[in-house]
C-alpha cells in the first residue's frame, strides 16, 4: 500500500484499501469524461495521439506503457498474482490526448437496439403482469382474512349466546326444582300420618 501511495497514480486520485479490496477514485473524472465525448473529440481530433497495442492486448497511447502492479507491493494476498493497470509516465497530459478518433469507434448495431427494445418491452409486460397478479393475490388474501375474522366473530357470538341460554335454562330448572320441593311438602305430612 505504501508503495502505491508513492506512484504517480496517487497524484491523480485517492487510493484506499479496505481488507482485501484496493480501490482508486480518480479526481476530476467527470471533466475527463466530458472531454472524451464525441463533441470534444471532433474539436481535438488533430491532437489525438496514435494508439498501440500493449503486451496484454489493451490499447494504449504511443509512448505510454502498461505495467503490472505486483501483489506483494500492493499488500494483496499472494493468491491474486497480479493486478494489471495503466502506469503513465506523463499523467500531466490532458485527457483529450488519450481519446480515440471517431473512426476507431465501431458503429452501433441496429439489430442489437431492436433486440434490447423487445427485451425491455417483454420485461415491462412481465413486470406489469407480476404486479397485477400480486395485487389480485393480495386482494384475495385480504378478502379471505376478512372472511376468517367474520367467521371467528360469528362463532364467538354464537358461543356466548349458547352459554347465556344454558345459564338461563339452568336457573329455570333450579326454580322448577324449588317449586316441586314446595309442592311435595304436604305429601311428607301425609306420609307421617299414614
Amino acid at each position: 500500500m505504501d508503495a502505491l501511495l508513492e506512484t504517480p497514480l496517487s497524484m491523480h486520485g485517492t487510493i484506499s484499501k479496505d481488507g482485501e479490496m484496493l480501490s482508486f477514485v480518480a479526481e476530476g473524472l467527470t471533466d475527463m469524461i466530458k472531454r472524451s465525448s464525441p463533441m470534444s473529440r471532433s474539436r481535438t481530433e488533430s491532437s489525438v495521439s496514435s494508439w498501440s497495442v500493449g503486451p496484454s492486448g489493451a490499447q494504449t497511447p504511443s509512448g505510454h506503457s502498461i505495467s503490472s502492479v505486483d501483489s506483494s507491493a500492493s499488500g494483496w494476498d499472494s493468491s491474486a498474482s497480479s493486478m494489471t493497470g495503466y502506469s503513465y509516465s506523463g499523467l500531466s497530459r490532458s485527457a483529450s490526448e488519450l481519446t480515440q478518433s471517431p473512426d476507431d469507434i465501431p458503429p452501433i448495431d441496429p439489430r442489437a437496439l431492436m433486440d434490447l427494445e423487445v427485451l425491455a418491452e417483454k420485461t415491462s409486460m412481465s413486470l406489469q403482469h407480476m404486479m397485477s397478479t400480486l395485487a389480485s393475490d393480495l386482494h384475495k388474501m385480504s378478502s379471505l382474512t376478512h372472511a376468517c375474522l367474520g367467521a371467528y366473530s360469528e362463532g364467538v357470538d354464537n358461543t356466548c349466546d349458547a352459554v347465556d341460554s344454558s345459564i338461563k335454562s339452568m336457573y329455570a330448572l333450579m326454580a322448577k326444582c324449588e317449586e316441586l320441593n314446595s309442592s311435595l311438602r304436604p305429601i311428607y305430612g301425609l306420609q307421617e300420618q299414614m
